[in-house]
């Protein structure tokens, strides 16, 4: 017969909460009447402890594990596939089920008892009790093996489980009066700890107050000063004003006073320069007349010599038009109508000039053309257009310069295009004081032109007597060639 867990399942074992219970009744004689303590069928029922039901389940799950599955119950072929331990907790209802109701299961288990411990199965048969064993194996080893003298051996460990618990309560008993005690001596002890803390605390109140009728007479005290305080600053304050009054009444009196020697010394200076003028009228006068002299003694003299007369006026010292076109080959460029300064063709006009020397400030033309690329990439792409410019005009110098300290490191092995000069800043040293004097050590009549966006730049280099051109016109020519 299968156990079953209420869904219908005949293999699966009934809820572990039934292998709990208190004892289930036992066949001694094997033809299904319950027996008695003395053997006799209809006799009171022999009922298993609980510590000897649960050994023998435990026993009879180490037997059916090492049973042959054609001998195993179908019943218990789920519990079989369990662990050990779920075995007793989870299908020990189904086991026990089967021992009572599977003969053929009961005497598999007897079978593996005695060829497991042949030796107490067979003592246990012949009625002698090892002395030394555990009454709860032996009781449940019997009533497996079903040995004559099981139902003995099963009232003796359940005379023995009552004794061992009456003995435990005894313990227990003990063990709360002496609990009950400590608990009492403790009491004493806290009271009387209580009562030590109680009276310091009243110490310590006492004293709180005291300071506190003491820090009570130092706030009066204090507060009494401060309205003291508080009636002499009102006294200066009142003194103060009476004091700002009075020197304000003073600063204006004084500034009525400084009023009238201004207005006497008005009067002074009016009278001054009256005099001043009529004696200056009679001065040139006579001076008049000294000049009248000299130049006529001048003119008679010329006469007399045959000098010829030459006069330079200021506008002689003017340049024509003409004079600084040959002068300077770029004015006729840069003087040009209708021509943008960002114009490209402007550049080719400038480098058309004989003789010229074009300055390129090299991070200012790269940042305002590619400001998002690194400073190599912006420096290759700058003097490679410039190498091209430099093969279409042989006759102009080129010159790029660099800052030396805009890179964390000095720049080196830089690629230098056939006609093209490259210069790098010294360290502590800007690229605009390099360009600057670059532009002061070109002879004067040299045409100069410097390619830069920088302020400072041009008002220095243009106070030099170089031209500029705006970096937009050299990117533009870069980019259409």
């Amino acid at each position: 017969m299968a156990a079953s867990n209420g869904s219908g399942d005949p293999d699966f074992p009934v809820d572990p909460a039934s292998s709990v219970d208190p004892a289930f009744p036992v066949d001694a004689s094997g033809d299904g009447d319950v027996v008695g303590p003395s053997g006799d069928p209809g006799t009171a029922a022999v009922v298993l402890p609980p510590t000897v039901r649960i050994r023998a389940i435990a026993l009879a799950a180490a037997a059916l594990n090492a049973a042959p599955p054609d001998q195993v119950p179908a019943g218990l072929r789920a519990v079989r596939r369990f662990t050990p331990s779920k075995q007793v907790r989870l299908g020990g209802a189904a086991i026990a089920l089967a021992l009572e109701s599977d003969e053929a299961f009961r005497a598999l288990v007897a079978d593996h008892l005695t060829a497991a411990e042949p030796e107490l199965v067979t003592a246990l048969s012949e009625g002698s009790v090892p002395p030394a064993g555990s009454p709860v194996e032996l009781a449940a080893i019997a009533y497996l093996a079903r040995t004559p003298s099981w139902t003995q051996l099963i009232r003796g460990a359940e005379r023995e489980a009552a004794e061992a618990a009456a003995a435990g309560d005894v313990s227990e008993l003990q063990r709360l009066k002496n609990e009950l005690a400590h608990l009492r001596t403790s009491s004493r002890d806290e009271a009387a700890r209580l009562r030590v803390e109680l009276a310091e605390t009243r110490t310590e109140l006492d004293e709180t107050r005291r300071r506190l009728r003491s820090a009570e007479a130092a706030g009066s005290r204090t507060a009494a000063e401060l309205a003291a305080a508080r009636d002499a600053a009102n006294k200066v304050a009142d003194a103060a004003a009476a004091a700002s009054a009075q020197t304000a009444r003073e600063a204006e009196a004084e500034q009525r006073r400084l009023r009238q020697r201004l207005s006497e010394a008005e009067t002074a200076l009016t009278s001054a320069r009256r005099s001043a003028r009529e004696s200056r009228g009679a001065d040139t006068v006579r001076l008049r007349v000294l000049l009248d002299t000299v130049l006529s003694a001048t003119a008679g003299l010329r006469r007399e010599l045959d000098l010829p007369l030459v006069v330079e006026r200021p506008a002689d010292t003017v340049a024509t038009t003409a004079e600084v076109v040959a002068n300077d080959p770029l004015a006729a460029v840069f003087a040009a109508r209708g021509q943008r300064r960002d114009d490209p063709a402007l550049v080719d006009a400038v480098l058309a000039a004989p003789g010229l020397h074009l300055l390129v400030d090299g991070y200012n033309v790269t940042k305002t053309g590619y400001p998002d690329t690194t400073l190599e990439a912006q420096r290759k792409r700058l003097l490679t257009g410039l190498g091209a410019l430099a093969a279409r005009f042989p006759g102009a110098e080129f010159t790029c310069v660099f800052d030396g300290t805009a890179a964390t490191t000095r720049p080196t092995g830089v690629p230098v295009p056939r006609g093209v000069r490259v210069l790098f800043s010294a360290v502590g040293e800007l690229a605009d004081e390099l360009l600057i004097r670059l532009v002061r050590s070109e002879p004067e009549g040299r045409p100069v032109a410097v390619v830069t966006n920088d302020g400072e730049i041009v008002t220095s280099v243009v106070a030099a007597g170089a031209r500029t051109l705006p970096s937009e016109a050299l990117l533009a020519r870069l980019d259409r060639a």
